[in-house]
Order: C-alpha cells, then structure tokens, then sequence
C-alpha cells in the first residue's frame, strides 16, 4: 500500500509539473479519464468502509487504547 501511495504521489507531482503522459503514451484521453474517474472511486469506497471498520471497531470496546483507559479511569 505505501508503494502505491508512493507512485500515486510522484504521478501526481509529474502531472503538475506540466508531464502530458496522454501524449508520452499515446492514450486515448477519454479511457484515462474513465480509469482515473474509476480509481478514485474506488478509493472514496475504501476510506468510507475503512472510517466504518474503525468505528465499529472502536465501539465494540476490542480497541486496546480504549481498555487501557479503563484501566487508568478505575
């Protein structure tokens, strides 16, 4: 994931630089659109059922921060 996150970012920063990789590649720009439409689709999805994961996790009291301030409360 963080090689991903890695490459997503020196894409990015390429992109701003000015780097038409369309032209490099000699894509069709309608396809890059839909694939970039796709995968950031994909990853709002994700973070919304990870945010989801996480507060559920956290309420069902297995979270080992939240017995240890239990602990500390008692």
């Amino acid at each position: 994931m963080k090689s991903l996150v890695l490459f997503l970012l020196v894409g990015a920063g390429l992109y701003l630089a000015g780097v038409d990789f369309e032209t490099l590649l000699g894509l069709d720009t309608a396809t890059v659109d839909t694939v970039l439409l796709v995968v950031a689709a994909l990853f709002a999805v994700a973070f919304v059922v990870r945010m989801v994961w996480t507060a559920v996790y956290i309420g069902s009291g297995q979270y080992a921060l939240d017995k240890r301030l239990d602990q500390w409360i008692k």
